[in-house]
């Protein structure tokens, strides 16, 4: 019987880091009318970005779709100018494209993969500036850096009459993480906002055959790249 040990390319061996955030020609004003800082809960999509959404080339991509992001945020007005400063914590979850993962392993009709989810948690944080609008309005663009701890879903690949013929483990990994994000809040009280966050994790799992035994140790990395598109309201 011919046996088939397939390693699943979600641990690709390509980094594309991103950089050259650039905040210029703000000038400084005012503290925004009645803002006194607080926390504020977000939620919207998580859209993949480079490497972390491509689907074609193998073993070098991540084959996220558009997955849903939630974040809560605690700033606080720095005295004397238009700054604040602020931590937030950020996860998203994003599935994975099962067809074009297929594609990629050659695997010929019928054969059917099972694939959970990537999800991320993201504590960060960061200094912010603000620039008065409107009375009660304010918008702001910030810098942040922290820690991505991500997790790559269990993978695993069967056969037309079902038979499993390879299983991937689930894998954990973690790395610097560093983001920018803009913003628009209305009446003090509700948020419109765009988070970039990128990192890139290493990932030690495993690959095995039911059909034989046999297991394989693999490593790697994965950049992912995400951008955050999010409404909310600012809780107090």
């Amino acid at each position: 019987m011919q046996r088939l040990l397939v390693v699943s390319p979600f641990f690709p061996m390509l980094q594309i880091f991103f950089a050259g955030t650039v905040i210029s020609q703000i000038q400084a004003a005012a503290p925004t009318e009645g803002y006194i800082g607080g926390v504020s809960l977000t939620g919207g999509v998580s859209i993949p970005l480079a490497s972390f959404a491509e689907t074609t080339v193998p073993k070098n991509d991540g084959y996220a779709r558009i997955g849903y992001s939630l974040s809560s945020e605690y700033d606080l007005p720095m005295e004397g100018g238009p700054f604040f400063e602020f931590a937030t914590l950020n996860f998203t979850s994003n599935s994975m494209d099962k067809s074009k993962l297929l594609q990629s392993l050659n695997a010929p009709e019928g054969f059917q993969i099972n694939v959970g989810s990537y999800s991320s948690l993201v504590p960060m944080v960061g200094v912010g500036v603000q620039s008065q609008l409107r009375p009660r309005n304010r918008g702001y663009v910030e810098a942040q850096a922290g820690m991505m701890f991500s997790w790559i879903p269990a993978l695993t690949l069967s056969g037309p009459n079902g038979n499993q013929l390879s299983n991937s483990s689930s894998a954990h990994g973690s790395a610097f993480a560093f983001g920018a994000s803009a913003g628009l809040e209305i009446s003090n009280r509700y948020i419109v906002s765009l988070r970039y966050i990128s990192a890139t994790p290493s990932y030690t799992g495993t690959v095995s055959n039911p059909n034989t035994g046999e297991t394989i140790y693999t490593s790697g990395t994965q950049t992912i790249s995400m951008l955050l598109v999010q409404i909310g309201v600012r809780l107090f």
